[in-house]
């Protein structure tokens, strides 16, 4: 067949020149392989997130000696100052993947595999069913053409039904008030894609409180990724779908071409509805893309009336025997078929998958690192390691193994992992929260001739504080307490959670587009989460809007009324229900921390 050989000579330099590109592309990725190893992957932020999961249930002093240690290797302040937070946690990564094990593959890398895994699993099932598909049709009765209007409605018709759903599915809904009913049906898609949770959530009204806590919380941690991850796992998910589209379109081209060859199939058409002169329209509509340049692929209304058949009509028979009196008047709807898979089968799946892959980069490049957990990692790799040392022997003078005379003073000093390695003190005082000094203040002089380096010398910023009615703590002592916890000074304090609710509304309203920077809450860590807390929190999100980090600091005093840490079960019922909240930019701490307690041995 002419339109077979023709579309063989022009597939030829389209499979050649792919090895014409290979070079350029091993090229550009080796010269911009520095570039992008700076950039934010999806295993790097699958590592990110799991690695933060594994240390909630961390020792805290642990982990904060462990991140100060390693602030100190990479320089995390001045990564801080240069506003370089993707730069500082992907530096933390990389020095917390050298403590794993190098032959365990990250989750990040397994999940890198498994959706690569996925892919080709759906190119394949893919290639295979368009193959069938198509070959099904053109191995039919082979005394009767392929129906060429009813192979176009299924082959192809249905590919651009689905893609126009998915397009309704995604456009915003102000886009389709144009179009009759698309808003709805808009509404209705996305009311399926939500059933699921809503089965979840239904389900966890009936199993016992500790599962159901746990799940509250798995749930929340869910939500919150998918409110800073949805965009990349939704254009992730479309390009898996469309890369099984693009097989598909790919196998059905395949066994369109290749049964042509072998088989000979016959293409007509039949239906009393639809009369030649209708169906040429339709045709001439279709094939306006191509017509211009390839006129065979676009059938006349001779052709049409040549290729009409009937199979109630007797002469049906021999117009078929004889092939209309001419030999190719039945193979003349194969060039529009073919021209209609590849342009309205394979090239809108083929667009589709790259812009699912330049959206899924696009995603991944625009995501901001700055909810809870990284909130808390960045505080812990900026905050310097403080440890209590005696004071050094003097020159020539042994060190004494004995601890020293009662009323000694005590040095706080900030050490450094190399420094720990080289000097070693000879006796070392337990901590207490007496002998620990803030880490944003400085240390009082232990003499008179020597005085300590500040710990901190960064100008401290302001931030607002909102105070649950129960705390029982003047504005002086909430504001040491924050700057000695936080680092931060306190701008104004409001005071919520009175019966009346009048300082509620008041204060949502003074913090309504009020500026930047977390919001700092001080509730009681003895009264558990109730719901008057929970709908005071959503409301205090709505007001300061969706990004902005809202921190839960956690109060708790001892027999005698002073500030104390709080109890560990009441942290994990507070974080246990914050999480369930599913917001991203909630974040859970202590106001008075415990003091580390360290090993003699270990220092």
């Amino acid at each position: 067949m002419k339109e077979l050989r023709r579309f063989g000579v022009l597939l030829m330099p389209c499979a050649l020149r792919p090895a014409t590109w290979a070079p350029a592309i091993v090229y550009n990725l080796s010269m911009h392989r520095s570039v992008q190893s700076a950039r934010l992957s999806l295993e790097d932020l699958v590592d990110l997130e799991m690695q933060l999961q594994v240390d909630r249930d961390r020792d805290s002093h642990d982990l904060r000696r462990r991140d100060a240690e390693i602030g100190q290797r990479i320089d995390a302040q001045r990564l801080v100052e240069k506003g370089d937070d993707r730069r500082l946690f992907l530096a933390w990564l990389k020095d917390v993947r050298t403590e794993a094990d190098p032959h365990q593959p990250s989750p990040g890398r397994q999940v890198k595999l498994f959706l690569e895994i996925v892919g080709l699993v759906l190119a394949i099932f893919g290639l295979s069913l368009g193959f069938g598909a198509v070959m099904g049709w053109l191995r039919m009765d082979p005394t009767e053409p392929v129906n060429a209007v009813f192979f176009w409605s299924v082959i192809i018709g249905v590919q651009i039904l689905l893609l126009g759903v998915w397009v309704v599915a995604i456009l915003p809904a102000s886009w389709l008030g144009v179009l009759p009913g698309a808003e709805a049906f808009q509404m209705l898609l996305r009311l399926v894609a939500r059933a699921l949770p809503l089965i979840v959530a239904w389900l966890a009204t009936r199993i016992s409180p500790e599962h159901r806590i746990l799940l509250g919380r798995v749930r929340g941690t869910l939500q919150s990724w998918s409110w800073v991850y949805g965009k990349i796992r939704f254009w992730k998910l479309v390009g898996l779908t469309q890369v099984f589209a693009v097989a598909y379109n790919v196998g059905a081209i395949l066994a369109f071409v290749g049964i042509s060859y072998g088989n000979d199939p016959a293409f007509g058409w039949k239906s009393r509805l639809l009369t030649p002169e209708a169906l040429h329209r339709i045709v001439q509509i279709l094939s306006a893309p191509w017509s211009w340049a390839w006129p065979a692929a676009a059938p006349t209304l001779e052709h049409i009336h040549l290729t009409r058949y009937s199979s109630l009509d007797p002469r049906y028979r021999e117009m078929f025997e004889s092939r209309g009196g001419e030999v190719d008047a039945w193979v003349l709807w194969w060039p529009f078929l073919l021209a209609c898979l590849v342009f309205y089968g394979l090239g809108p799946r083929l667009v589709t998958l790259l812009i699912a892959q330049w959206q899924s980069r696009r995603a991944l490049a625009r995501v901001k690192l700055d909810h809870g957990d990284f909130y808390k990692l960045k505080d812990r790799l900026t905050r310097p390691l403080v440890e209590t040392q005696a004071l050094k022997p003097e020159l020539g003078e042994e060190p004494k193994a004995s601890p020293p005379a009662q009323g000694a003073p005590i040095t706080p000093q900030v050490r450094s992992p190399e420094s720990r390695e080289n000097v070693e003190p000879a006796w070392r005082e337990p901590p207490t929260r007496q002998n620990i000094s803030p880490v944003s203040e400085t240390p009082a002089p232990t003499s008179k001739t020597e005085t300590p380096q500040p710990v901190r010398s960064a100008p401290r910023v302001q931030r607002t504080v909102v105070r649950w009615a129960g705390v029982n703590l003047s504005r002086d002592d909430l504001a040491a307490l924050v700057r000695k916890r936080l680092g931060v000074e306190t701008a104004d304090v409001h005071t919520v959670g009175d019966l009346q609710g009048k300082g509620d509304e008041m204060t949502l309203a003074a913090l309504e587009n009020d500026g930047e920077g977390e919001v700092l809450m001080v509730v009681e860590s003895w009264e558990p989460p109730i719901a008057d807390y929970v709908d005071f929190l959503r409301d205090l999100r709505h007001a300061v809007g969706r990004e902005r980090m809202i921190v839960v600091l956690l109060y708790n005093r001892d027999a005698q009324g002073s500030p104390s840490p709080s109890r560990p079960q009441d942290v994990r019922v507070w974080r246990d229900q914050i999480a369930a909240m599913g917001d991203p930019w909630f974040c859970v701490e202590e106001l008075v921390e415990n003091a580390p307690q360290e090993a003699d041995a270990s220092m």
